[in-house]
């Protein structure tokens, strides 16, 4: 079913009218802080004072979304805010670029500034359920505090604290399926076949006489190793694939000490076929995320406030060892003649033409998994000079330890790499990639590489010969 929207159109007349005003405004103490307030727009929504351009974004727009991820979450959600997703959305992999206000510089450095509880973190992977609320902060006068690096806007988050109340126990558990939003419809093998002829006649050229040029001989009745049909694309991708969350939090606090505390976990599974033909591994995409966040907050005395928030995700992916990237530009540009998928022998296909088959791709060049582990802690301490005053100065002491620790040794790159024995279709002499011998070893490389040195600490090769050869 199709639904069609249409546009509507407006004419407004509207008449400007610009009043220039060069006296500065004297506020009081009082209403100077409700400005703060109104421009930080974390929980208060009196905006009569507010002269900057902010745009909020409540916890209650964000979790209508079923996104896994956060940039997703954000489409749509505020004026100004433009999120571009130039590629799919691999599972593990956030490629969205974001924009406040268009792109305003050239280079690399476009994007905004984003800001979690004050500090600089990165907001892609994090769990809807950690926030309050997300403001963005547009033009200069709500960005004048961040001077330079608040120059393409500012995305303000501030996540979830501890209330005065009793224990508020929060459980959600989703289970659904995600499917391509649209795949590429390509043509048979009869109507390719005819129009590759019609393209030869009309620059001057004349139709070869061989059998494969002929369109009717692929009507399905003749040899399909000898005059294929294939739709690479639904032959290699699933037509839906599962995901799952589940997100358990604990909320509430007394006078002296309030907190808020939640566990949640993600998984996501890929859309390729013939990923489990091997035994003891599968080469899917699958990626895994577990999200744990800790906010606390202590009224050590009256004057003494302390706070400690803890922040930790662990990642877990498996994917073939081949990149996405290459796989689907494959599946976009083999013929639907060219080749069968295997020949009648099971041996992967190829030609000189296309050395490479997406069915070995994916299943027969190993796997890879990844593993990236972040904690992020930030401890505060706020101590009040002056209890008399109704405003009291406050000396602040915040980021006490660094803000975000990232375990780059602890991220293991495991490769299990198998060479097939493969059937190269032999269009030249010189077209033989792949040797009997070497095809026949049977390899099984594992490394650790630490991606900050981008070194291979260890290397074990093990020469087996394969039980199915």
């Amino acid at each position: 079913m199709k639904y069609f929207i249409g546009h509507l159109s407006f004419r407004l007349l509207c008449l400007a009218l610009t009043i220039a005003c060069f006296s500065l405004p004297v506020f009081s103490q009082k209403s100077e802080k409700a400005v703060q307030d109104t421009i930080k727009n974390k929980t208060s929504n009196e905006k009569y004072l507010q002269t900057s351009a902010v745009s909020t974004i409540r916890y209650s727009d964000l979790d209508k979304a079923s996104a896994s991820n956060l940039e997703n979450a954000l489409t749509g959600k505020a004026s100004g805010l433009t999120i571009l997703r130039k590629t799919g959305d691999e599972p593990g992999n956030s490629l969205s670029d974001i924009y406040i206000r268009g792109i305003g510089t050239y280079g690399q450095f476009r994007s905004p500034l984003f800001l979690v509880d004050d500090v600089e973190r990165d907001i892609s992977q994090m769990d809807i359920e950690e926030i309050e609320s997300i403001s963005i902060f547009k033009d200069g006068a709500a960005n004048t505090r961040y001077g330079q690096r608040g120059a393409n806007g500012t995305v303000f988050v501030t996540t979830k604290r501890g209330i005065i109340g009793k224990p508020e126990i929060s459980l959600t558990a989703q289970y659904g399926f995600q499917q391509p939003t649209r795949l590429p419809d390509f043509l048979p093998s009869r109507e390719y076949v005819s129009l590759y002829n019609k393209a030869l006649q009309n620059d001057g050229l004349p139709v070869p006489s061989d059998e494969k040029y002929n369109p009717g001989i692929y009507d399905g009745t003749q040899n399909p190793y000898l005059f294929p049909d294939v739709d690479w694309y639904s032959s290699f991708l699933k037509n839906s694939t599962p995901q799952q969350q589940y997100k358990v939090s604990v909320r509430g606090g007394t006078e002296q000490v309030k907190y808020f505390v939640l566990f949640s976990f993600l998984g996501k599974d890929g859309l390729y076929k013939y990923t489990d033909i091997n035994s003891g591994f599968n080469t899917n995409v699958n990626y895994n995320r577990y999200n744990i966040r800790s906010n606390i907050d202590a009224a050590v005395t009256k004057s003494l406030d302390v706070s400690l928030d803890l922040a930790g995700r662990i990642e877990d992916k498996n994917m073939p060892n081949s990149t996405s990237s290459d796989i689907f530009n494959v599946l976009s540009t083999i013929a639907p003649n060219a080749m069968p998928i295997t020949y009648e022998d099971g041996k992967i296909a190829g030609t000189s033409q296309y050395r490479q088959n997406p069915y070995g791709m994916i299943s027969h060049t190993g796997y890879r998994k990844d593993r990236n582990k972040v904690l992020q802690v930030k401890a505060q301490a706020k101590q009040k000079l002056d209890l008399a005053k109704e405003q009291p100065s406050v000396l602040r002491i915040s980021h006490l330890s660094a803000p975000t620790h990232q375990f780059l040794p602890e991220v293991v790159n495991q490769f299990h790499i198998r060479y097939p024995h493969i059937k190269i279709k032999l269009m030249r002499q010189d077209a033989l990639q792949i040797s009997e011998t070497a095809a026949r070893q049977d390899a099984d490389i594992y490394y650790s590489m630490m991606p900050d040195l981008q070194q291979i600490s260890t290397l074990d090769v093990k020469k087996i010969q394969s039980d199915a050869f």
